[in-house]
């Protein structure tokens, strides 16, 4: 056992123990995650960046380590810069410009990396030289953007998936779309009052729409009641039924964060993580989000 640090003149404590652990990154905790992408690191063993940025001013691109905190931050270092200069994400974007996403790197080990090529399009993360964040922390702001994420993989029936979203206005628009086909969605849909979870048939779940910060997890299990919306943690009411087990979403070119761009239903608002399991993880969600919560101190 390690060396007791003294506290008082009777107890001990093992620097070893627990008592001194930070708590696990959440996908050691939880592995097999499908898809991955977060403003912090998710897995102790992923060597990736975070993303790739372009700064406005040059449209020049550098890849956005984690911090020594393990969030994207300003202090954030950078590498493979195709012009320009800096060591930190701060002095790669420099002065006044904007900072814009076109890479959200995959952190699952799956390598599916949520991309956008066309800088129109792409979300901000830096506003006139300075960090874009939600609770201190740095976020993607969508704004009639995408980021397109590969559903490959995934099927109804055995599908839960947790995002970080704040929205930024009450208007409508769907946050991520992995698939929309009739008798074949899984989508976050968001109006005017209300945020909807969309599986299989259509709506199945709600909650109270608002512009804070919230955690929203969805368990998407086939049977009865196995459709679930949670917000911060809370069930929603009503539950959905299913009794597909096998379909695989519908491929879209443009499924991802950021809306369902067929029908011009973008999204106005901000992520900062969007983890999806291809399995039912119904047993660990509770887990799973006070894992997101104690990072990110949304509730």
């Amino acid at each position: 056992m390690a060396p007791g640090l003294g506290l008082g003149n009777s107890v001990t404590a093992d620097p070893a123990s627990t008592l001194f652990a930070s708590t696990p990154l959440l996908l050691d905790s939880y592995p097999n995650a499908h898809r991955a992408y977060s403003v912090r690191k998710l897995r102790t063993d992923y060597t990736g960046y975070a993303m790739k940025v372009r700064e406005s001013g040059n449209d020049y691109t550098a890849d956005v380590s984690f911090d020594d905190d393990g969030f994207v931050s300003a202090s954030s270092p950078v590498a493979n810069l195709s012009g320009g200069s800096g060591a930190t994400l701060g002095a790669f974007i420099g002065g006044s410009n904007d900072g814009f996403v076109t890479t959200w790197y995959d952190q699952s080990g799956e390598g599916s990396n949520a991309t956008q090529g066309t800088p129109g399009n792409q979300p901000k993360i830096y506003s006139g030289g300075s960090l874009i964040t939600e609770g201190s922390k740095a976020a993607l702001l969508f704004d009639g953007d995408l980021l397109k994420v590969d559903e490959a993989g995934l099927a109804l029936g055995s599908i839960t998936t947790f995002a970080i979203i704040s929205h930024t206005n009450t208007a409508m628009g769907v946050p991520w779309n992995l698939s929309y086909a009739s008798g074949n969605y899984y989508l976050h849909f968001k109006t005017s009052v209300e945020d909807q979870y969309w599986y299989d048939t259509g709506d199945s779940a709600s909650h109270s729409s608002s512009t804070s910060q919230k955690l929203f997890s969805y368990t998407g299990g086939s049977g009865t009641d196995k459709q679930i919306l949670y917000a911060n943690g809370v069930a929603s009411s009503e539950k959905g039924d299913s009794t597909d087990t096998s379909s695989s979403l519908t491929d879209n070119a443009n499924n991802g964060i950021g809306g369902v761009w067929d029908i011009s239903l973008f999204y106005a608002g901000e992520f900062q993580e969007f983890i999806v399991y291809d399995s039912d993880q119904s047993s660990n969600v509770s887990n799973i989000e006070s894992n997101i919560n104690t990072a990110f101190s949304i509730y």
